[in-house]
């Protein structure tokens, strides 16, 4: 880490809303601001006129990019980076050494290809640090809302959220959904006789326990939690409505593995009320 945001420009109107998310999170931070954009021509034998014109609009975007950041906080540290190199791959590049990695939920030129789907999924499996989708609604004085279920890649989330919580003086909702199903050949089937007010009562124990280290390291955050059974991914969503921002791991189990897999893309990051943070365990 270097101390950085990197975020992903390419003229789109989801793209700008992703610097000015960026650039606000980077003057809190007091940190730089590394605006991208990464273009690749793939067709053989174009015409140098056309090369030309397409560095040159690549270029305006990018102007476009860090005079939007620096419009809204004109003492911040912008730097400007262009390549010729396929967007994901540049962004990957840019996570090594970033803080985290801000992208719209579409786009379009350097980074058409970040439409929510297969390689905005491949993003926050091949970036080295958290990756902020914008979309849905930022709501001003929402709490953070983070999805636990114990594995690491749940624990590294709940790291994230309790810092940009606190950076925010926001809230923090954690929400930890049980199952009481398991899964079978074909599908899944219900598990017999078991006290299920007692597996509830259980359940909120772990979900407390994993919380006391946190709420020492951050005494002043506010937390909230929430228990639920079953459906973790429509429970998730429910809890981001009038949140700031919903952070979930990018690897799951239990009750909450289909949540932090496949369905951070193919659901939340398609259908979530906020934007979306999904953190990879170190």
């Amino acid at each position: 880490m270097t101390n950085t945001i990197a975020v992903g420009v390419d003229g789109s109107e989801p793209s700008m809303n992703a610097v000015r998310w960026a650039a606000e999170e980077a003057h809190r931070r007091h940190t730089v601001l590394r605006v991208v954009h990464g273009h690749s021509i793939t067709t053989p034998r174009l015409p140098y006129g056309f090369l030309v014109e397409a560095r040159a609009a690549a270029q305006h975007c990018l102007r476009d990019g860090v005079k939007l950041a620096l419009d809204a906080h004109p003492e911040l540290e912008v730097e400007p980076v262009l390549e010729l190199k396929p967007g994901v791959d540049l962004l990957t590049d840019e996570s090594e050494k970033a803080d985290m990695v801000v992208v719209g939920v579409r786009g379009r030129g350097g980074f058409a290809e970040l439409v929510v789907g297969s390689t905005a999924v491949a993003l926050t499996a091949r970036a080295h640090c958290p990756v902020i989708v914008m979309r849905g609604k930022e709501t001003a004085g929402g709490p953070v809302v983070v999805g636990v279920d114990g594995s690491p890649a749940s624990e590294a989330a709940l790291a994230f959220a309790y810092d940009m919580a606190s950076r925010r003086n926001a809230d923090l909702e954690a929400v930890h959904v049980w199952s009481d199903v398991i899964s079978v050949w074909g599908g899944s089937v219900p598990i017999p006789d078991l006290d299920w007010d007692a597996v509830a009562t259980d359940e909120r124990i772990v979900l407390s326990e994993r919380l006391a280290g946190w709420r020492e390291r951050y005494p002043d955050t506010t937390v909230r939690q929430y228990v639920h059974e079953n459906r973790p991914v429509q429970r998730l969503i429910h809890q981001a409505e009038g949140a700031q921002l919903l952070v979930v791991g990018s690897l799951g189990r239990g009750a909450l593995a289909n949540a932090l897999l496949g369905s951070v893309s193919h659901t939340l990051l398609h259908h979530a009320p906020c934007p979306v943070a999904v953190v990879k365990p170190e």
